[in-house]
């Protein structure tokens, strides 16, 4: 699925304003973590209060995004970054921090691909071979994706990560994805069928933007009885923000 709010710079959306990079002490810091914050709140209390269900959720959240990712100019705005090449490495590169070998990776909510493109580049300069996969909500975005990575075309795939199941029992050695991709009441349903059907060893949970003292995503999943093998943290440009990843394994 094409949702990356919590890692954008600038999120989509009318609420977007400056992207998280401009280190802003006035600015609302939920606005530095998510430009589109104002956006999802809206969208989330029509979840709580029975307006939307599940459906519902998923076609505003893409309401959004999608044409926000499709109109970008180059393959970084098309997943959702609005800065350069070197700003696009220092916000997503520390996702091989859960990677500790060889192996395949599914990046769930790929959007234009260019995570599948550069975590397999980044790998390789530190040794590790790693193959990509993607999966997107949008059939839009994952044609995008497939369109600019013809090579990879049949190891691109449309559909909801709540639900869906590879084909021919296939897994994969390291899954990420957002906890954001979903609603936060289903945030544990997410993760029990990834685990249950699509990792083969390691979910990669982030990269989360978090206020520093307050790892909202890691105590939520600690709490739903996870067990945490390892985080990476790194610094964000505004100070009161990082990014954080963490990891769980897969119980075999």
């Amino acid at each position: 699925m094409g949702v990356d709010p919590a890692a954008q710079e600038p999120a989509p959306g009318p609420a977007s304003g400056r992207g998280p990079a401009d280190a802003d002490p006035e600015r609302d810091v939920a606005l530095v973590m998510d430009g589109g914050a104002r956006e999802w709140e809206r969208i989330d209390a029509a979840y709580q209060s029975g307006e939307l269900d599940d459906a519902g959720w998923f076609e505003a959240i893409q309401a959004v995004v999608v044409p926000h990712y499709l109109a970008g100019d180059n393959p970084r705005a098309q997943s959702g970054h609005s800065g350069d090449d070197a700003r696009w490495e220092a916000a997503r590169r520390h996702v091989l921090s859960a990677v500790d070998g060889p192996g395949t990776f599914l990046d769930v909510g790929c959007a234009s691909g260019y995570l599948m493109e550069t975590v397999h580049r980044w790998a390789a300069e530190d040794g590790i071979a790693l193959e990509p996969y993607g999966l997107d909500l949008s059939p839009e975005l994952a044609e995008l994706a497939r369109c600019r990575l013809p090579h990879w075309a049949d190891r691109i795939w449309t559909g909801n990560a709540l639900y869906w199941t590879p084909l021919d029992g296939l897994r994969f050695d390291y899954v990420r994805t957002g906890l954001e991709y979903v609603p936060r009441a289903r945030c544990g349903d997410l993760i029990a069928h990834l685990l249950d059907n699509v990792v083969g060893r390691r979910l990669v949970l982030g990269t989360h933007n978090e206020e520093r003292d307050r790892p909202e995503w890691t105590d939520l999943v600690a709490a739903l009885g996870y067990r945490i093998v390892g985080t990476d943290v790194r610094p964000h440009p505004d100070h009161r923000v990082v990014r954080r990843v963490f990891w769980i394994d897969r119980e075999s």
